[in-house]
């Protein structure tokens, strides 16, 4: 097949077009590099506003350009930076993203750690991007047909970890105190950015808005002016006031310090009771003399001299007063222990129009044992019977009997109990009688009570022992509702009841009876 010059000139047309794409798509892998420089990595947490070609600084002088951003699979930005050659960097060097004012580009900034090994290795100036490009030993580096990963880890994760694959070629023997070529900065980077001082100054701004807002809405009405005026008015009066006190301090001074002079002298010269402590011997001579009669008796008493003496080292002394110390701590037990309620109740009789008062002692030493002691007055009153007798010729006739009425009689009870689960059963004299008791406690709130006393007791009216059965209610826990009936075996006695009362403890008669309790 025979080509004519046409064809011939249209093929390599065709063949230089395709080189030019494929060095137009794969650009961003072109690499220009002169000889004996070496690429290190570093990760930030943000590379807001840097790009590739960004400068790479150490004090502000550029040591390297950045050559790749990358971003791992942990959200980091991966940062591939190009070194010059001539330099060799501590291993705890530090990266920082700085911004050349507000206006101006970013760089990065490698910063020494605390190592004290030395940054440039040898004398030698770094060469500007056309020298560099002009050097005889530049060479290229192509990544062709390569796609550029964006997404993962496209060098090893860790720090310090090298970088598999073709390296740039390097004079350099590897030392473990300095970054290795392709290796990645141990000390994570940081971001110094304008963009972030904005969102600062922003955040302020925001903030000294909302302040300056809160403080035209409280000063935006006429009450708030007129607070702001008082405010203004007493720091003038304060000021006012500071000024004044301060010149008559000015004014008061010279006399003051004159007066100080006056009595420093005095004291100098011995002058009063201070100058006398100041400067007279004979008090000192005292002071000492007293000091020695202290040191002699504190002897004494360390001895066991004496009273004070044997107090401190006698021994049954502590004996003593550990064994009263542990009495009074018995007592204060008991008193803790004890549940006094002191009441008082009143109950009414519709039958015969009178009414019946209590006063009520109730101490409980333990949670089932309790004592009562009880006055009561009442309107009902005793029935005497007496049989009048008349002599008649040396005999003595008896008459008709007659049965009289003492009112308002005033009776005692002294009585003792045990308590159950939900009831309590009790005995001893009852209104100046033998009797019983009992209480069943149906709720929290709700009593009933059984009470049998005048035992034995002979009234010729209620022959029958006296009874009182009433429900109890109590309201707020202090607060008794009382209903019920009085004297059921007594017919001439018989009546209902109503009443209520009022019960409350007292602390004080806890502590004088808890020492005298079984």
């Amino acid at each position: 097949m025979n080509w004519t010059a046409e064809a011939k000139l249209g093929f390599f047309i065709v063949v230089a077009i395709l080189v030019a794409v494929g060095l137009t798509l794969r650009f961003g892998h072109f690499h220009l590099t002169p000889k004996g420089s070496y690429r290190i990595y570093a990760d930030f947490r943000s590379v807001d506003g840097l790009e590739k070609g960004t400068a790479v600084r150490i004090a502000g002088v550029r040591v390297g350009e950045v050559t790749d951003i990358t971003l791992r699979s942990s959200g980091m930005a991966h940062v591939e930076m190009m070194i010059f050659d001539g330099l060799k960097l501590p291993a705890d060097i530090h990266p920082v993203i700085f911004s050349n004012g507000f206006l101006g580009k970013l760089y990065i900034e490698l910063v020494p750690g605390k190592s004290a090994k030395p940054i440039i290795k040898k004398n030698q100036f770094f060469p500007t991007r056309r020298e560099r490009q002009e050097q005889s030993g530049s060479h290229l580096s192509f990544s062709w047909f390569l796609p550029s990963p964006v997404w993962g880890d496209p060098l090893p994760s860790q720090p310090g970890a090298s970088v598999p694959g073709p390296s740039l070629p390097s004079s350099k023997t590897e030392d473990p105190g300095y970054v290795q070529p392709g290796q990645t900065l141990a000390s994570p980077g940081e971001t110094v950015s304008v963009n972030r001082l904005v969102r600062k100054l922003n955040r302020i701004a925001d903030d000294i808005k909302a302040i300056t807002g809160a403080l035209r809405r409280a000063m935006g009405n006429k009450k708030g002016t007129e607070d702001l005026k008082k405010t203004l008015d007493n720091l003038k009066v304060l000021t006012d006031n500071l000024r004044d006190f301060t010149k008559n301090l000015k004014d008061k001074s010279p006399a003051i310090l004159k007066k100080v002079d006056s009595i420093a002298t005095k004291i100098d010269q011995g002058v009063g009771t201070v100058g006398q402590l100041v400067n007279n011997k004979d008090l000192y001579n005292k002071v000492d003399s007293a000091a020695g009669h202290l040191d002699s008796i504190l002897a004494k008493i360390d001895s066991g001299q004496g009273t004070i003496g044997q107090l401190v080292n006698n021994p049954d002394l502590y004996n003593n007063l550990n064994a009263t110390l542990k009495k009074f701590s018995d007592l204060s037990h008991k008193s803790d222990q004890m549940v006094l309620d002191v009441s008082m109740k009143g109950y009414y009789f519709p039958r015969d129009a009178a009414a019946d008062g209590f006063l009520t002692l109730q101490i409980f030493p333990r949670s089932d044992k309790f004592y009562e002691i009880q006055v009561v007055s009442s309107q009902l009153g005793n029935y005497n019977q007496t049989v009048p007798y008349t002599q008649v010729n040396g005999n003595y006739i008896a008459g008709p009997s007659q049965v009289t009425e003492n009112n308002y009689a005033i009776k005692f009870s002294v009585e003792f109990g045990q308590k159950f689960n939900n009831f309590d059963v009790r005995a001893g004299m009852i209104e100046n009688s033998f009797g019983v008791g009992t209480d069943v406690f149906l709720t929290d709130n709700l009593t009933f009570t059984f009470v049998l006393y005048n035992i034995g007791s002979y009234d010729p009216i209620a022959p029958n022992p006296f009874t009182r059965m009433y429900l109890n209610y109590t309201i707020l826990n202090h607060i008794w509702l009382t209903a019920g009936w009085y004297n059921a075996f007594n017919q001439n006695l018989s009546s209902p009841l109503v009443g209520g009362g009022i019960v409350f403890s007292d602390n004080t008669l806890k502590t004088l009876i808890a020492g005298h309790l079984p």
